[in-house]
């Protein structure tokens, strides 16, 4: 890896002036967690007894806290996982694996910003594509969980400060790739999945899938892995949100795959497989 690549892991993380995962909740995070947590008890309570842990405030503070739209990063992911991302990327080049590097569901753009230093630095003949509506998640399903349905998502609108919609416009993001001077590289395709793929047909040697729910990730399996070049590499961020492991798991016995799936990092849910 090269200083430009590890100081520029570190940029989209702000780590350079402060360590981002420690992060102190407030007394008005707890405050609005227990208020919500009275309505779970009207409105459903089921929430309550299957995520016994959401009836403290504090360690529901302490979950919803890391999404805070305030935090000066350009993305979310940890260390582990943008580690990974440098990984494949420096793989695939080493392995004269053909294909461009893709991303779907990229929030403030951040791991996009990775994967265009990745090409400055090392091979600019590759091209980066980059998916998203821009527009926030779309509705989970009955696939996804109780707690994806009924908190994350029927709660965003109260949780306003935080990052639960996932809603970042495509200006924002163009002007942070601007920021690093990475703005001529990605081709930002704006649109719901699976209708964003409809006129893509490229090969590709690095698929990042970062869309939360069920359907989507469902879709964008079934819409670009087959583009995905022999010895390129999938990587899957919401491992650990139920919707997402079963459109994974269920993607992957329908096309009998049996490639060993790698877990990058088991607290946030990020996993890998090469192709």
């Amino acid at each position: 890896m090269s200083n430009y690549i590890e100081l520029l892991s570190k940029v989209i993380r702000n780590e350079i002036y402060h360590e981002p995962d420690s992060i102190k909740i407030t007394s008005n995070e707890v405050n609005k967690c227990r208020t919500v947590i009275n309505d779970l008890k009207k409105r459903c309570p089921l929430v309550l007894k299957t995520y016994p842990s959401l009836s403290d405030p504090i360690h529901f503070a302490k979950i919803i806290s890391y999404a805070r739209k305030d935090r000066l990063v350009h993305t979310y992911v940890n260390k582990l996982g943008i580690k990974n991302v440098i990984d494949c990327c420096l793989s695939v080049l080493d392995k004269e694996v053909k294909g461009d590097f893709v991303e779907v569901g990229t929030l403030k753009g951040g791991i996009g910003i990775l994967m265009a230093g990745v090409i400055v630095e090392y091979d600019r003949s590759r091209q980066l594509y980059i998916f998203d509506c821009f527009e926030g998640l779309d509705k989970p399903c009955n696939h996804d969980s109780l707690f994806d349905n009924e908190v994350w998502h029927h709660y965003s609108n109260v949780f306003d400060e935080y990052m639960f919609d996932c809603k970042y416009d495509l200006d924002s993001v163009v002007n942070n790739f601007k920021k690093y001077g990475l703005d001529d590289i990605p081709l930002l395709v704006k649109g719901w999945i699976p209708d964003c793929f409809d006129e893509y047909e490229n090969n590709i040697s690095v698929l990042r899938i970062d869309v939360d729910w069920y359907e989507a990730t469902r879709d964008t399996l079934l819409n670009l892995y087959q583009l995905v070049t022999k010895g390129g590499y999938v990587i899957i961020d919401d491992y650990n949100l139920e919707g997402c492991k079963k459109a994974v798991d269920d993607f992957r016995a329908l096309i009998n795959c049996d490639n060993p799936l790698y877990e990058v990092c088991a607290d946030t849910g990020i996993v890998c497989w090469e192709k």
